[in-house]
């Protein structure tokens, strides 16, 4: 069995895009042998379970109690990276490849695809492209590093993240995590695009990615892309809106109207 999982914290907002990914998913993957996982807070829970039990999803939720300090920017950065806490989750073991979702996601076709692929012990992300804005990828990295990454399109986002289920990837992500949250604890403020800056950088000098790949599979539509974009959609598998983090109405516009699209 294969996992997808993700996260709902902080914002009550998000509630209504996991409704719409996990629609779009169970639409397309009714019958795959795919558990769908959320990591939430006890706060939503209830809301979510009976999101999953309407859509009739194999689901499961893991709570977790983080997201309650007093600063909104400190839920905000703990909410970006609880996605690497994966490597913690009681049932991990269950499953083969695991593939991680923001919830500013839409399915758009069947998974196995995906799930066919033969990985190597590799995080398995999108490209994103650093021109535009070099903080929100290469916010650590020096000049010569950023003009290599540039050259060679090392960028990527953390909204996609497949990789294959075993003890070196899950030291990997933990690794992640540790290195994210010992940032938090030590900086007066999280990085431009939280958790994202911290990740392009470990990818890059430990070679722990491939951002390639997926860009056969997987599309992103960002908030400058106009609107004609969302016609290219429906050849891919999955939609990543890639509007500014935490404003959950620019990304429930673009998706409503991809979903009359569709």
């Amino acid at each position: 069995m294969n996992l997808v999982y993700s996260c709902v914290f902080f914002n009550e907002k998000y509630i209504i895009l996991i409704e719409k990914l996990l629609s779009s998913f169970y639409n397309h993957n009714k019958n795959n042998n795919i558990c769908y996982l959320i990591i939430s807070t006890s706060k939503f829970e209830e809301k979510i379970r009976n999101i999953c039990k309407n859509i009739g999803l194999n689901f499961d939720i893991w709570t977790r109690d983080i997201c309650n300090s007093d600063k909104s920017i400190d839920n905000i950065y703990e909410a970006t990276y609880s996605r690497y806490a994966i490597y913690q989750y009681p049932n991990i073991n269950n499953y083969n490849k695991i593939l991680y979702l923001d919830t500013d996601i839409l399915v758009i076709n069947n998974l196995n695809p995906l799930f066919d692929i033969e990985l190597s012990n590799l995080l398995y992300t999108l490209y994103e492209d650093s021109n535009n804005n070099r903080l929100v990828h290469c916010a650590l990295f020096d000049e010569k590093e950023f003009t290599i990454a540039k050259k060679n399109k090392d960028t990527f986002t953390t909204a996609i993240i497949l990789f294959i289920n075993n003890t070196i990837m899950l030291d990997i992500i933990k690794n992640i995590y540790q290195s994210i949250e010992h940032h938090h604890r030590i900086s007066n403020g999280p990085l431009p695009c939280y958790d994202q800056p911290i990740v392009n950088k470990l990818a890059y000098s430990n070679k722990i990615v491939n951002n390639k790949l997926l860009n056969n599979y997987c599309i992103n539509i960002a908030l400058s892309d106009g609107v004609n974009k969302l016609s290219e959609i429906s050849k891919y598998l999955i939609c990543h809106f890639a509007t500014d983090v935490g404003d959950a109405n620019s990304k429930i516009q673009r998706m409503s109207i991809a979903e009359t699209i569709l």
